[in-house]
């Protein structure tokens, strides 16, 4: 009989695995014992494993009724940029996370009278609540989408499920304290800085102001100053025109003087009288613009003249200056320049600064009400409750692999086993 070369190692392989059977099922209770050991063993580190519960919050961006308070829109005129629900819901998500914000929460006297029973150092403690904490931020959707998830998930694991809703909540509340405490300090700063531009203003139109005061009583000082310059230059024009009139009157009456002394005239006589009497050469004519008077008398005359010479000044008989020196009187007081000096609000006289002023008021009752004002930073969409059973050790699943990776090791060793024998039977 012919045998096919062809056919050799297809017999080979059968008789392989005839024999690989043959060797797993002579060691079919090693391969059941440690697979039956793994799984124990696997199965009591399962159960000896401390049990981990998980709590579970999820949050939404906040509504405008609960920003409205913050908003102050009528703040844009400042430059100030209005707060939105948006920008709020992202400030609490970065301190959600935050190394600051956990901090402060692992000095919380419940959360860190939970993790010193671990007897863990403040840097083991940090990071084991970082570990044991988890926040799923709302992803960013490349499309354009109408809706959008703006869900965010904060997950906290404990091995006392009241531990974990407390270690939420408190987190949270923490988180929320910060991001509000921080736009409200980031609005503040711009109306701070705003008041600081608008008093500085207020400042420099204030200073302007009072330069245009101090211009405008130099101004009318200088003023006074050149009419009082006028009156006393027509004053002393007027005097001196009296003077030169009362030196041409001592002279004219000195001429009229000689002429009645040579006449013999010494008590006054009646011109018209003494017309008719005298010579047509001693006629005196009415006629003349200035004429002579000599029909007074030597007498009347001597006294006049006497008058004039002894005179000191002729202020008494110039009409005009009774007018003038009560013009010159009048300028040693200027009414406006007295409300001038005695200013000190300049407030009601500028536009400018009355619209300063009101900014600055403005300012200040938002600082106040930024102070004072409560808003808020996210809605709850789930509250977080307390577990009931715990996410870890998954026991069943640890059973599992333990029996697959049990079974896996066996067949190992047994493969192992039967290739030493073999090479010994050889």
């Amino acid at each position: 009989m012919t045998t096919n070369p062809n056919n050799a190692p297809y017999a080979e392989d059968e008789i392989d695995l005839i024999e690989l059977w043959q060797t797993i099922w002579s060691q079919k209770i090693m391969i059941t014992l440690v697979t039956t050991v793994i799984t124990i063993i696997a199965g009591l580190w399962a159960f000896s494993l401390p049990k981990t519960y998980q709590a579970e919050i999820v949050i939404l961006p906040p509504n405008s009724a609960q920003v409205e308070p913050i908003r102050f829109a009528d703040l844009k005129e400042f430059g100030i940029q209005e707060q939105t629900t948006q920008s709020i819901y992202q400030t609490l998500l970065e301190h959600l996370n935050a190394t600051e914000t956990l901090i402060q929460f692992q000095q919380e006297p419940a959360i860190e009278n939970y993790f010193q029973s671990f007897d863990l150092t403040e840097t083991k403690m940090l990071k084991q609540i970082k570990e044991s904490l988890t926040v799923q931020l709302p992803a960013e959707s490349k499309q354009k989408l109408v809706f959008q998830n703006l869900e965010t998930n904060i997950k906290f694991q404990a091995q006392q499920p009241e531990i974990t809703v407390m270690a939420l909540n408190t987190l949270l509340e923490i988180a929320k304290s910060r991001s509000e405490q921080e736009v409200k300090q980031n609005v503040m700063s711009a109306i701070a800085e705003n008041l600081r531009i608008n008093q500085q203003e207020l400042a420099l139109e204030n200073e302007r102001v009072n330069r245009e005061i101090e211009a405008e009583i130099d101004r009318l000082k200088e003023q006074d100053q050149l009419e009082l310059a006028q009156i006393n230059q027509q004053i002393n024009l007027l005097r001196s025109k009296a003077s030169q009139e009362r030196e041409y009157r001592i002279a004219r009456l000195q001429v009229d003087y000689d002429i009645a002394e040579a006449l013999g005239i010494e008590l006054p006589v009646n011109p018209l009288e003494y017309n008719r009497q005298a010579s047509t050469v001693t006629k005196f004519d009415f006629s003349s613009k200035d004429p002579s008077r000599y029909w007074l008398g030597t007498k009347a005359l001597g006294l006049e003249i006497k008058e004039l010479k002894s005179r000191q000044n002729d202020d008494a008989f110039i009409a005009e200056l009774a007018e003038l020196f009560k013009k010159r009187e009048s300028l040693k007081y200027n009414p406006k320049i007295e409300i001038l000096e005695s200013r000190k609000d300049n407030l009601p006289f500028s536009e400018n600064l009355r619209a300063l002023k009101t900014k600055i008021k403005k300012l200040n009752q938002a600082e106040q009400q930024v102070k004072n004002t409560e808003f808020g930073s996210y809605r709850l969409q789930n509250f977080a409750s307390i577990p009931e059973s715990p996410i870890k050790p998954n026991k069943k699943l640890i059973v599992a692999v333990a029996l697959v990776l049990g079974g896996m090791l066996g067949l190992f060793i047994a493969l192992i086993r039967g290739a030493v024998h073999k090479r010994r039977a050889e």
